[in-house]
């Protein structure tokens, strides 16, 4: 079962003033994907007031990866940003694969 995100969760990301991005990935493995989020969008994570995180994920997959990702996620962003992530499920996916898409708000410059 995913932690769906709903309109609720991006009217709250939404509401900081300053530009936005999104990103989608390809599929990557689970343990590329920390590499991936942390090192391509470091820059803007760290300047973020809102940031939103959805992974495909397939449906036996252990949340435990997709949480370590999120807390070290967390430890790069200012103290104040608003961090949600959510999953859904894609069975089609290996095991050992993700999909991202992230949304990223509140941003001074891009």
């Amino acid at each position: 079962m995913g932690i769906d995100i709903d309109y609720a969760d991006y009217k709250t990301i939404n509401r900081h003033n300053g530009y936005t991005i999104g990103f989608n990935s390809d599929v990557v493995l689970v343990n590329d994907l920390e590499v991936e989020l942390l090192k391509k969008f470091k820059n803007y994570l760290e300047k973020a007031k809102g940031i939103l995180v959805t992974y495909s994920i397939k449906e036996d997959k252990n949340l435990f990866d997709i949480s370590a990702i999120m807390e070290k996620l967390s430890d790069i962003t200012n103290s104040d940003s608003e961090i949600i992530f959510g999953t859904e499920i894609d069975n089609n996916l290996k095991i050992n694969e993700c999909r991202f898409h992230i949304y990223i708000t509140g941003l001074e410059s891009i």
